[in-house]
């Protein structure tokens, strides 16, 4: 068994566990949100290291959908701590699990790199991870914009003290909003450059399927860049884009 499966199933218990945590927890700060953190990120280190030593004995990474989830926890971990975005933890924690639930039952997966993967295979999957990773964020920031926003409706000023500033949602949504869009149109790119046959195996409702969303993270840059919509507006989109991307997983990977 390589090395790979073995942090997917260290990672699986661990974003489980996180998972069940975050979801009973009764304060925003107390043991059991503290213990769920701890937990996200045992499983994130576990995961991630695990294939940093694959990577460093065989010089690959396997498994594109459990690199994923510990990118996503490792996301997770940074917006909780640099920009208090607190639903981090508790949406992060789900998506892990349910992505290497998947991918263990599966069985099969593209690999990101390995000796005999092709370049353009590799950038291909590799710019497909980091588009969902974006997608992720993107979702967790909407999120959190949509609340605060709400919580300043009802001037809750318990709330908004332990929550970043409007503005700073704003430029972090756009920026992530972007650099899925980039990611995304490289992975379509490269997946269409890479390999004929490799290509034609995705089969063309998924093909279709990932175009779709790639329009539809266009439709939300033109929205805001041009036509001048609402950053709430944008939120709620970018919210619908992360679902289309979510069924879309497997068909950009």
């Amino acid at each position: 068994m390589d090395l790979a499966i073995y942090a997917g199933r260290i990672g699986l218990v661990g974003f489980a566990a996180a998972t069940i945590l975050f979801a009973t927890e009764i304060r925003d700060k107390g043991p059991t949100r503290a213990l769920a953190f701890a937990m996200l990120a045992i499983a994130t280190v576990a995961t991630l290291g695990t294939l940093a030593i694959d990577f460093v004995e065989h010089q690959r990474i396997l498994h594109a959908g459990i690199l994923l989830s510990g990118l996503i926890g490792f996301s997770a971990l940074i917006s909780e701590t640099k920009f208090r975005l607190r639903f981090a933890g508790p949406i992060a924690s789900p998506l892990a699990t349910l992505l290497l639930i998947f991918e263990l039952i599966k069985g099969e997966s593209t690999n990101v790199l390995a000796p005999d993967t092709p370049l353009f295979l590799s950038l291909h999957v590799g710019a497909a991870v980091l588009g969902e990773l974006a997608g992720v964020v993107s979702f967790i920031i909407a999120v959190m914009y949509l609340w605060q926003q709400r919580s300043l409706k009802q001037r809750n000023l318990k709330v908004l003290s332990n929550l970043p500033s409007l503005e700073l949602l704003s430029a972090l949504l756009h920026r992530s909003i972007i650099s899925g869009f980039i990611l995304i149109s490289i992975a379509l790119v490269s997946g269409a450059g890479f390999a004929t046959e490799s290509t034609r195996n995705v089969g063309t409702p998924k093909l279709l399927w990932a175009i779709a969303l790639w329009s539809w993270y266009l439709v939300i840059m033109i929205s805001r860049n041009y036509l001048g919509k609402s950053i709430k507006l944008q939120a709620q989109w970018a919210i619908i884009g992360f679902l289309l991307q979510f069924v879309a997983l497997y068909a950009l990977l």
